[in-house]
């Protein structure tokens, strides 16, 4: 049950990732070609720890319980640690940088809300990984990786 939830976690994570290219648009080429490549290959996967999960136990509340578990540990833990990481950052007081950051949230903001929705997805009694269906952009991300060799441009 926890790697259904951890898996979990990161197809919806790679399926945002693979969906929103603003969010990679200032990373360094080979670092993107490498996200782009473990997102694809989260996303071929992410119903396979599920299936195993269902054939032999089933059990809605053993399967939503660490994924709660998780969100209220995980996510303060994350927030607490960017924090630190902005206060370290000397930049961060700087008013520009911090426009430049509120106008970037802005643009992500789509990114945030599909996963959420994505997230929430999870806690349907009848939900399996593959309702969220991206096979059209892991068929398009493959397409243009035979066509140009490499995993993003």
């Amino acid at each position: 049950a926890v790697t259904v939830a951890l898996e979990h976690i990161t197809a919806i994570g790679a399926n945002v990732l693979l969906q929103n290219p603003i969010l990679m648009q200032d990373v360094e080429p080979k670092y993107k070609e490498l996200w782009y490549w473990h997102a694809v290959e989260e996303s071929e996967h992410k119903a396979v720890a599920f299936d195993v999960f269902q054939a032999v136990s089933g059990n809605y509340w053993l399967r939503i319980l660490p994924l709660v578990v998780m969100t209220i540990t995980f996510i303060p833990s994350i927030v607490v640690l960017q924090l630190i990481s902005l206060r370290r950052d000397k930049l961060s007081s700087d008013a520009k940088k911090m426009d430049e950051n509120k106008a970037l949230l802005e643009a992500v903001k789509p990114a945030l809300v599909q996963l959420r929705h994505d997230y929430m997805a999870y806690y349907r009694k009848d939900f399996h990984p593959w309702d969220l269906d991206n096979r059209d952009v892991i068929n398009q991300w493959k397409k243009l990786y035979q066509e140009t060799g490499k995993a993003a441009v």
